[in-house]
């Protein structure tokens, strides 16, 4: 057998690379992690992803309910705010979770090593570091050999082919976090779960923000009703929200980002002191507009981070925006190369999520796939996911379309005001929904999809009941906690049964 310098090199430090090397400390395996690129040890999630800006969530939440009262009795006033303090309390945050997390972690893992720099595959066998691990950087860098490799590099903003896009300073998930002076107006590429995050947290701080979205809605991979329904919430609020909207050109304009957008259904697009509509004579139902801003956030989905890795020398494919193509094991065209995470092509999957447990299941699982041969599977079908907006949708399992899809039939669903739930009215938030998906023949639930005050932690609930394949009968005799929002799901369970509304207050 061949020496090796290492049993298992696992290139990238983030929620996957964790879980693999977590795994093979376990085993006693000779492990060498590689942490490189822009992001610090620990990945996107941790420190430029989703606890950074649900921070920035949460603390915008606060300065707007101070400003907003929505009780009786509790008159709203303007608080003092101090943005850039906020982004430093923000940043103090996640220095310390990320320091517990994943340096410390490190610690404790005898087996594994830490080296930080960028790798390259010169081989099958071979990885080259170049940054501040290596000590012959000037040598063309540092030659490791493994025996095995988990690439797992995460992923990083796409950036569209926008004309002039490159020319201006343009933000992206990292720079958005570190503004430490608020901007007077905002333009958002992309209306899916980063740039809808994003501009509620601008919007409340006080940037008037222009959403646009390429797609015919926001938030489209969420079922109709859900997106329509945040969609309301965010323009009310006083959010900027253009569909089916062509970003053709972006220019500097002075101190301002000129923005050129051909949008598709003008009549419908709600008005804006920010935009001026243009002299384009489009065809019917387009029309061009202007619009000008401060500043521009590109959150127009991500691409894998593979540039650097050299992947097609050694035979690896990768897909259209960088993706590593892996079988349904996390196995790549080569046998003793996994690949886990955000770096995943995903593209060819009804189930496209870039999530950190996402992340870390499929790091364990392609570890032990790799390390022990396993053969097991990631189950995507009870993987929940959720917008951190005020309020949050959350979904998880098989929507409407997906089903009719499936089985050819009818869906059989049902969409529950929380109107009917008696929390959603202490917490003055009645004006949510909640649909469930099942399966006409069986009867066992397969998609559950919340837009509503805690939607976000209730679809914990909602994932245990996909996963078990619970059936509407195992969660109507079931007994929930009153009152909670949680009681929701008995609720649309209850509404297959029965007129709830003829319902007492406790769902039997």
């Amino acid at each position: 057998m061949k020496n090796y310098d290492y049993q298992f090199i696992i290139i990238g430090g983030g929620a996957a690379g964790f879980a693999a090397a977590i795994k093979a400390d376990s085993l006693k395996i000779k492990t060498l992690m590689i942490s490189g690129g822009k992001v610090p040890l620990g990945g996107t999630c941790i420190n430029v992803g989703c606890m950074p800006s649900k921070r920035l969530l949460t603390v915008a939440e606060s300065y707007w309910n101070a400003r907003y009262s929505k009780y009786d009795g509790v008159a709203g006033s303007v608080p003092d705010l101090d943005f850039k303090k906020v982004v430093e309390s923000k940043d103090a945050l996640i220095r310390k979770l990320q320091g517990k997390a994943y340096a410390g972690t490190l610690k404790f893992l005898v087996y594994v090593t830490l080296k930080e720099g960028d790798a390259k595959f010169i081989d099958e066998h071979t990885v080259e570091i170049n940054g501040p691990a290596s000590a012959k950087a000037t040598a063309g860098g540092e030659k490791i050999t493994g025996e095995k490799f988990l690439i797992s590099t995460g992923s990083s903003t796409f950036i569209p082919p926008i004309d002039g896009l490159d020319k201006v300073a343009y933000l992206t998930n990292i720079e958005a976090l570190s503004l430490k002076e608020l901007p007077k107006s905002m333009i958002i590429l992309g209306g899916g779960p980063l740039g809808l995050e994003f501009s509620q947290i601008y919007n409340r701080f006080g940037t008037k923000v222009t959403v646009l979205q390429y797609a015919d809605k926001i938030a489209d991979r969420e079922e109709p009703e859900l997106s329509d329904f945040l969609k309301k919430k965010l323009e009310k609020e006083g959010t900027t929200i253009y569909t089916s909207a062509k970003t053709k050109g972006v220019e500097h304009n002075g101190n301002l980002i000129k923005a050129t957008v051909e949008v598709g259904d003008p009549a419908s697009a709600p008005p804006s002191p920010k935009a001026t509509e243009g002299r384009s004579k489009a065809t019917a139902g387009k029309k061009e507009i202007i619009i000008e801003a401060e500043k521009i956030l590109v959150a127009s989905g991500v691409r894998a981070n593979t540039q650097s890795l050299n992947l097609e020398h050694i035979g690896v494919r990768v897909g259209e925006r960088g993706g590593v193509a892996t079988n349904e094991f996390l196995q790549t065209d080569l046998p003793h190369i996994f690949a886990a995470g955000d770096v995943v092509d995903q593209s060819g999957e009804e189930v496209n999520l870039k999530l950190e447990t996402v992340a870390g299941r499929e790091g364990f699982v392609a570890a032990s796939n790799l390390l022990e041969n396993k053969g097991i599977k990631v189950d995507f079908r009870a993987a929940p996911h959720a917008i951190f907006t005020d309020p949050p949708l959350a979904s998880v399992g098989l929507t409407d379309a997906q089903i009719v899809k499936q089985t050819g039939l009818v869906c059989s669903c049902r969409t529950l005001s929380l109107e009917l739930v008696p929390k959603a009215h202490i917490l003055e938030a009645a004006d949510g929904l909640i649909k469930m998906v099942i399966d006409s023949k069986t009867e066992e639930v397969v998609g559950i999809h919340m837009a509503g005050a805690r939607a976000d932690e209730i679809i914990s609930v909602a994932s245990f009941i996909i996963k078990h394949r619970m059936k509407l009968d195992d969660i109507i005799e079931n007994t929930f906690i009153f009152p909670t929002m949680a009681e929701s799901i008995k609720w649309v369970a209850q509404s297959f049964r029965k007129d709830v509304n003829k319902l007492s207050c406790c769902t039997e």
